[in-house]
C-alpha cells in the first residue's frame, strides 16, 4: 500500500500545481478583461467629447 499511497501523493501534488496554474491564468485574463473594459469606456468617452466638438464647430459656422 506504500506504493499506491506514493502514487497517490504524486497524483495530488500535480493535481494542486495544475490548479494553481489554472488559476494564474484565470486571473490574467480577468484583468485583461477590466483592461479592455476600461479602455472601451475611455474609447465611449473621447467619441462622445468629439462629438460635443464637431457639434459646437458646425454651430459656430
Amino acid at each position: 500500500f506504500e506504493f499506491l499511497n506514493d502514487k497517490l501523493k504524486h497524483y495530488e501534488k500535480n493535481q494542486k500545481s495544475k490548479l494553481e496554474s489554472f488559476e494564474k491564468v484565470l486571473q490574467s485574463l480577468k484583468n485583461q478583461d477590466i483592461n479592455i473594459l476600461n479602455s472601451f469606456e475611455e474609447n465611449l468617452e473621447k467619441i462622445e467629447k468629439l462629438k460635443q466638438l464637431e457639434m459646437g464647430l458646425l454651430n459656430a459656422d
